[in-house]
């Protein structure tokens, strides 16, 4: 069932983050002392006040929404927003996911004023997600608060939870889930008391616990297939076979293949990852307690960050990429990384923190199969001048530096955008006029950088007031979001205000 066990070679860095970047394509990287050539930003103009906006999965647009009408923006030319479709449903929308079944796109939604739903781009299909006798007010609507999508499948099973208390069907408010199908819309409710549990290795079967009738009984499983939602009579067993455990918490593509451990079957091991209804082996020399934080895939490379176990989830840890397709290619690995972004051939840029403290500076490395091509990405930028070592021991003092990342989507090479911000002040409300102290600063650059090393130090976003949200497109164009609240029949509604960037030479 499995392919043969792939071996990671291992090379260890080390890094801090601060600063905003866009990676792109191929090549090498450029000297490591070299400086970034600069470049201007310029306003092309205001797209307006919206009330959502999200990428279109798979795509180059991007999905807005004003009011009860939705719009789709191609990112990849200059054209304005197109108007595709307008639903009562979506006039106090908000945005969860989209996915897409070949030419069908769907976007899902919650609302302030009904049960979340499912509205196909093309108008053709809606499909809501609705729990009989269940009261829906102002105040508190049911909203989806999980979901896995299985492409393979054209699929996916949706978490809901949230509701009235008093008319929800279950006690504390545990959740009901949904299948749908992204072919034909159709949805199944499952019955009320299932509780999804964990999946095949390719996701093809989702196997869920059933309501208990007797106290102090174990909950019987029952399995559906991914692609039909119909019944499958023998369940595959866990303990015998490799699964993808179900988390909430857990919606990405890539997902982690765990089997039990075969001296104490109480442990699992994670034994491998699944994407598009492939398992690909990990090495048996995983830590025993390993568990998979964060996988993207791109191409034949699936980058993740695994920790060990022991740690606390969203802390660094390691780093590395895996050739699906070249199992003798070499793998980079980095340590203490908190975010990366994955690039063409393998390159990727990693945020890389140490453990959270008043001291502690971030760095963004630009990291590729071929270890001599690693880069610092503030290499050769001016950065503030660092903090003298009698006052970086000083509890009171505050020296922090962030990297905000933002992968860009569609087609064409990829590139990331990356947001470096630099504090120092004294956090003491009344300092001792005896005690040394520093002079408060505030810095942030923005850096656009190719993998081959070619870096545009941006002359904008360089204030406290930088915008809030960033979508990039993969050819370079640039929307940002501002938080806007207007005044509608005396209550005040939340906008995002869109602006359009050119980035020049």
């Amino acid at each position: 069932m499995f392919q043969k066990r792939i071996f990671l070679s291992v090379a260890i860095t080390s890094i801090v983050t601060v600063g905003l970047i866009a990676v792109k394509g191929q090549g090498t990287v450029g000297a490591a002392d070299s400086r970034p050539d600069e470049s201007r930003v310029h306003v092309v103009g205001g797209l307006g006040l919206w009330d959502a906006v999200m990428p279109l999965t798979n795509s180059d647009e991007l999905l807005l929404r004003r009011e009860d009408r939705l719009w789709r923006l191609d990112m990849s030319g200059s054209r304005p927003p197109m108007e595709v479709l307008q639903s009562k449903l979506l006039r106090q929308a908000e945005f969860v996911f989209t996915a897409d079944a070949g030419q069908r796109q769907w976007v899902f939604c919650n609302s302030k004023a009904a049960s979340p739903f499912a509205i196909a781009i093309d108008g053709k299909r809606t499909a809501e997600f609705l729990i009989p006798d269940l009261a829906i007010s102002g105040e508190q609507t049911p909203v989806i608060q999980s979901h896995v999508w299985v492409p393979h499948c054209n699929a996916a099973i949706l978490m809901v939870a949230g509701g009235d208390k008093q008319t929800w069907p279950r006690d504390g408010n545990r959740p009901v889930y949904f299948w749908i199908s992204l072919e034909t819309g159709k949805v199944v409710r499952f019955p009320i008391g299932w509780d999804l549990d964990y999946f095949s290795a390719d996701q093809r079967v989702a196997v869920f616990g059933a309501l208990i009738e007797e106290r102090f009984q174990p909950r019987q499983l029952r399995a559906i297939s991914m692609v039909s939602s119909e019944a499958i009579a023998n369940p595959p067993d866990k303990a015998i076979h490799p699964y993808v455990p179900f988390h909430w918490t857990n919606t990405q593509l890539v997902q982690p293949v765990f089997e039990r451990n075969d001296e104490a079957m109480s442990r699992r091991r994670l034994m491998g990852l699944t994407t598009g209804g492939a398992v690909h082996a990990l090495p048996d020399t995983l830590p025993p307690e390993s568990h998979l934080e964060m996988a993207k895939h791109r191409g034949d490379n699936v980058g993740m960050r695994i920790s060990d176990g022991n740690r606390y989830v969203g802390v660094p840890c390691d780093y590395s990429v895996l050739s699906i397709t070249d199992k003798n290619r070499q793998k980079t690995i980095a340590k203490n990384v908190t975010d990366f972004s994955l690039l063409d051939q393998g390159r990727s840029v990693a945020v890389i923190s140490p453990m959270e403290t008043q001291q502690s500076l971030t760095e963004a490395w630009l990291l590729s199969p071929d270890v001599a091509l690693r880069q610092d990405l503030l290499s050769g930028v001016e950065q503030p001048p660092p903090l003298p070592q009698r006052l970086a021991q000083k509890s009171y003092i505050r020296n922090r530096r962030t990297v905000l990342m933002i992968p860009g989507f569609g087609t064409g090479a990829s590139i990331v955008l990356c947001l470096f911000t630099h504090d120092r002040w004294d956090m003491r409300s009344l300092p001792n006029p005896l005690d040394e102290s520093i002079t408060p600063l505030f810095w942030r650059r923005a850096l656009l950088v190719e993998s081959t090393g070619k870096r545009k130090l941006l002359d904008g976003f360089r204030d406290r007031d930088s915008p809030e949200s960033f979508w990039l497109h993969n050819t370079g164009r640039l929307l940002t979001g501002a938080t806007r609240y207007i005044d509608e029949n005396g209550q005040e509604i939340r906008k995002i205000e869109i602006r359009e960037y050119s980035i020049r030479d």
